[in-house]
This record gives structure tokens, sequence and C-alpha cells, in this order.
């Protein structure tokens, strides 16, 4: 997703933290200083791959039911 920081107007790409909080609030993490949020991207990884492998198997569930049409 594109967005613009607020403080520098340059234009980045990224997950917006208040949106990824809302269902996996575990990898926001909020600073001290200036009480900003942010998100954990390297803690996004195992949730990448675990959709990558639901998704095959479930290419894979539809590869057999074609075959068996056959």
């Amino acid at each position: 997703m594109k967005f613009v920081w607020k403080d520098t107007g340059a234009a980045d790409y990224g997950f917006i933290a208040q949106e990824i909080a809302k269902d996996i609030p575990e990898l926001v993490v909020e600073r001290e200083s200036d009480h900003r949020l942010s998100v954990d991207y390297a803690k996004l990884v195992p949730f990448f791959v675990g959709a990558v492998q639901q998704q095959q198997k479930e290419i894979e569930a539809l590869k057999s039911q074609n075959k068996s049409r056959e």
C-alpha cells in the first residue's frame, strides 16, 4: 500500500500500523519517544508463508478435483 509520511511528505510503501493492529496487534510496536506506531515487518514473514502454504493446499485440491472429472 502506498502512503505519504506526514512529517516529510515523502511517498513510501508499506502497511498502516493501525490497520495491522486490528488483526494482529502483536506485530505493531509503539515508540516511547513519540508514541508513533510501526509495523515489525520481520514478524510478518510467517503470516505470508502460511498464506502461501494454504493457497498451495487449495490449488492442489482444485487440481485433484479437476483431474478426477476428466
